[in-house]
């Protein structure tokens, strides 16, 4: 008996046997075998008419037999396959010689290709699944895929497990290498061990979206992004960087044990206060992080490394001040969190970055400023040892200045006289002339400027010492 040949084989390019392979009419009209029916068709079939379980035993059981006759030409093609059940293929279907899975236009619960177990690893180098639905799961786990091609809607999971990827396109490749992610309603999104030229995702990114151990040569990006779920990432590495510039964040952007050659431009983000974290980062990655202060209130740092030098920091001068404005940001949330370790290391980059303005607007005369006044006599507030060299120093001065005056003031007992003189500068003494004399109008003047210098950087040294200890 033959039958009539199925519409979809003859569209999609099936090879069949038609004196063997049955066909039916659907409700359209139009004939179709087993594998194009639709899933309420199924179970007309004479070798599908029993019961659920054993008709889903039946169904993969064919479509097993005819993937193990196209795996001796190196292709197995399943367009528009319309299969209510999980496909799991593995050594056991002998698809490990293909070079290429054609799932496209197909309706397919979930599909699974398992890791070989033998000892000559998959070398698949395209699958086409365009249209999984259903809320089913693709999962792959190969050593090496060239090119891989996925539409996921309606996913519930979408797991990617692999070795090396050149090019991973979800609905359109842009070139060579790109690994480009839509997704579209799904809720879990797992991307494991992903190595590509170029990393993208566009668009708005309603689930978790999670990346583990990935890397991307080239720099990624995540730009003009909307994210209402999750955006974790652990254990990546940008080599060239990575852009989030401009992107929304609604839900919230994790980056945990971040790798980055590059920038990670987080200017132009929006989210909520804390939720880009940023957890377990060293302090070259910290320090490659672009940001402004408009961006500060959102970041949240976690066990991670603070630089001395930010490498934004290097920018034009004409942006001094929006620097300034970035460190005075960044100590004003160290306060609120009372962390005053980063409070001290922040008010100093403040003041550092306000001495770099005056330098830049007046290279010759900077020295002159109330600014550089500040960073020698005590570091800014935060360097008690400098400030007390400095009071051991201002000490030694004023003991040579008074030596010097008293020599002037009575020649022939002016070594006598340098002790007096001295005490006489220290702002808890006032010691009266000898009898019969009187200090001259110079060394009162002298006087009362020791007393104010020595006055000044005692207080310096005090208030040294008062943020050392308070903020260790």
């Amino acid at each position: 008996m033959t039958f009539k040949p199925c519409v979809d084989c003859v569209r999609y390019g099936w090879e069949m046997d038609w004196e063997k392979e049955e066909t039916l009419k659907c409700e359209d009209g139009n004939y179709r075998c087993v594998f194009h029916a639709p899933k309420e068709d199924k179970d007309k079939f004479s070798e599908m008419n029993k019961g659920e379980e054993e008709r889903k035993y039946k169904f993969l059981k064919l479509l097993y037999k005819k993937i193990g006759r196209d795996s001796e030409f190196k292709k197995c093609n399943l367009r528009g396959l319309v299969c209510p059940y999980e496909i799991r293929c593995s050594l056991d279907t002998r698809i490990n010689l293909w070079d290429k899975i054609d799932i496209s236009a197909s309706k397919i619960e979930s599909f699974f290709v398992l890791e070989s177990d033998d000892s000559k690893p998959f070398a698949v180098q395209e699958i086409d699944a365009r249209s999984i639905t259903g809320g089913g799961v693709l999962k792959i786990e190969l050593d090496e895929i060239v090119e891989l091609f996925v539409s996921i809607k309606d996913s519930t999971s979408f797991h990617l497990c692999v070795q090396t990827v050149k090019k991973i396109n979800f609905r359109r490749s842009m070139s060579a290498d790109d690994v480009v992610l839509e997704f579209d309603k799904c809720e879990v999104i797992e991307l494991n061990t992903v190595k590509c030229k170029r990393l993208s995702v566009w668009g708005e990114i309603d689930s978790e979206l999670r990346f583990v151990d990935c890397e991307s040569k080239s720099k990624a990006d995540f730009s003009i992004n909307k994210w209402r779920g999750k955006g974790i990432f652990i254990q990546c590495n940008f080599v060239s960087g990575v852009d989030f510039s401009g992107s929304q964040v609604v839900g919230e952007i994790e980056l945990n044990s971040l790798e980055s050659g590059g920038e990670i431009n987080i200017k132009g983000m929006v989210a909520d206060t804390k939720k880009i974290k940023l957890r377990n980062c060293g302090e070259d990655v910290i320090s490659r992080i672009v940001f402004t202060s408009i961006e500060v209130k959102y970041l949240y740092f976690d066990n991670c490394g603070f630089p001395d030098f930010f490498r934004w920091e290097s920018g034009a001068a004409d942006k001094i001040k929006q620097k300034i404005d970035c460190y005075r940001a960044l100590k004003a949330q160290a306060i609120s969190e009372q962390n005053q370790p980063l409070v001290s290391r922040w008010h100093r980059k403040e003041w550092e970055m306000r001495l770099n303005e005056i330098r830049e607007k007046r290279p010759r005369t900077f020295w002159a400023s109330l600014e550089w006044l500040y960073s020698f006599v005590s570091g800014f507030g935060e360097d008690a040892c400098r400030a007390g060299l400095v009071l051991l120093g201002l000490t030694g001065v004023l003991l040579f200045l008074s030596g010097v005056l008293a020599f002037f003031d009575n020649p022939t007992r002016g070594l006598q006289t340098t002790g007096e003189y001295f005490l006489q500068c220290l702002p808890i003494f006032s010691v009266a002339p000898p009898v019969g004399t009187e200090y001259s109008t110079m060394g009162k003047v002298f006087f009362w400027f020791a007393k104010l210098l020595l006055s000044f950087q005692t207080g310096m040294l005090t208030f040294a010492l008062r943020n050392k200890f308070r903020r260790q």
